[in-house]
């Protein structure tokens, strides 16, 4: 088994992936935290890329900036949690808005895992969402966590 405590910390060392640093994203497979660009900084969402063909994270981050609901469950999460949009001033039932949202507001950190395996990715995502707690979590539509402040 893999150190977590070891990998949470290089994650967290690793530079900020904005929708104009994508460009830089490793095509190998890893996991990644999107955070809002607030201070201090919220967890909105961890999540792992499998090699995804020889595309991996930047694929995911890709998908994930393009704010489909039809290949991101972040845009699923995002277009039903609409309070939260208007709070940060945009209507996230709109898909464009919430693109702005992503590229305005928000980043990204990654750490690749090209060893891993999948079981090993899913093991260190729940180890990161129970230190992280992130506000999009679970089924799409529950009840989002409603203690972000500013």
């Amino acid at each position: 088994m893999f150190n977590f405590d070891y990998v949470f910390e290089k994650l967290f060392e690793s530079p900020q992936i904005t929708k104009s640093s994508l460009n830089q994203v490793s095509k190998q497979q890893g996991v990644y935290v999107l955070w809002l660009d607030k201070s201090p900084s919220v967890c909105l969402k961890v999540g792992f890329s499998g090699p995804r063909q020889g595309k991996g994270l930047k694929e995911r981050l890709q998908y994930h900036f393009s704010n489909n609901p039809d290949n991101s469950i972040l845009a699923e999460h995002m277009e039903t949690d609409i309070d939260f949009g208007l709070e940060q001033g945009y209507d996230f039932r709109i898909r464009e808005q919430r693109q702005n949202f992503l590229a305005n507001e928000c980043f990204f950190q990654i750490i690749p895992l090209p060893n891993w395996s999948k079981d090993e990715m899913m093991k260190f995502e729940k180890h990161l969402e129970s230190r992280l707690n992130p506000r999009y979590l679970g089924k799409v539509g529950k009840k989002y966590q409603t203690d972000i402040k500013d």
